[in-house]
């Protein structure tokens, strides 16, 4: 019985960035719902005739403005072509596309960490 009281629960989700070409999407959080088993069972050893199932919150691990801060930062870092100079001379440039398809976008604990992959760009870079 408890296990499908459980059932009714949810799990929380995290906040999350998304990238979708160029667009940089943010996804926020939701609060989980936990049955408190303990409470429960104090309740039933009770002699009520009807119990209400007690379910507390869950806080997601990464939250709303961890995720609004990684998806400024990959905004920023997406925002215009990187030039590519050498010795002083022009050798072109990275499009956005480019630059979003080795842009990483990783959780860490309470955070997203975002950064260019160094492989990802060295090929984008490569001459043809």
């Amino acid at each position: 019985m408890l296990e499908q009281i459980a059932h009714a629960g949810t799990a929380p989700r995290n906040a999350s960035v998304s990238l979708r070409g160029t667009h940089v999407g943010v996804t926020p959080a939701r609060i989980g719902r936990m049955l408190d088993r303990a409470a429960l069972l104090d309740l039933l050893a009770g002699d009520a005739d009807t119990v209400d199932a007690p379910f507390t919150d869950v806080r997601p691990a990464i939250l709303d403005p961890a995720a609004r801060s990684a998806g400024s930062t990959a905004e920023l870092l997406l925002a215009r072509p990187v030039a590519i100079d050498y010795h002083g001379a022009r050798l072109g440039a990275l499009t956005q596309l480019q630059l979003a398809h080795a842009l990483l976008v990783r959780p860490r604990r309470h955070r997203y960490a975002v950064r260019f992959d160094p492989e990802a760009l060295a090929r984008a870079a490569r001459p043809r």
